[in-house]
């Protein structure tokens, strides 16, 4: 698991230095360092998650992150992290359990049986049961969204 460490650094006169606290106005610096330590639970950057392809057939420019899932010893969610490519799109799907959605960044047309809507950044979108429905990126840039279903043994 990788978890990351915060070191401060204190600089006066041109020379920087690790310190406690700074004194008086010396400007404070702050190094980022990623190091391996396990852990009992997980707090990493979504970004150090894999970005693997969405393969379904129907699937345009659509990669996701399984941020939370089994592997990590979730026992009721996992949480995915999706990036869809400007006019992509994911597969038209159904399954016996629900989306909950929150867009993180531009704008998602959501399809839903004969319905549609649209959100953008900051917009949430529930998907109920056996529904069958897609999203699309209808903004101008990358659509990033995390989407929470249940873990189904």
């Amino acid at each position: 698991m990788i978890i990351s460490l915060e070191i401060r650094a204190f600089s006066r006169g041109g020379i920087s230095f690790p310190e406690e606290r700074p004194r008086g106005d010396e400007k404070v610096h702050i190094i980022s360092r990623r190091m391996q330590k396990p852990m009992g639970f997980k707090a990493v950057q979504y970004d150090d998650i894999a970005l693997e392809d969405v393969n379904e057939e129907g699937a345009v420019g659509a990669k996701i992150r399984w941020l939370i899932n089994k592997s990590d010893d979730a026992k009721n969610f996992s949480m995915r992290y999706f990036e869809i490519e400007k006019g992509g799109r994911s597969p038209v799907h159904n399954h016996p359990w629900e989306h909950e959605v929150y867009v993180i960044k531009w704008k998602c047309k959501v399809v839903c049986d004969d319905e549609s809507g649209e959100v953008e950044e900051g917009g949430v979108i529930f998907v109920p049961q056996n529904t069958d429905h897609n999203f699309m990126n209808v903004g101008d840039g990358p659509l990033h969204f995390i989407c929470v279903i249940p873990i189904m043994d």
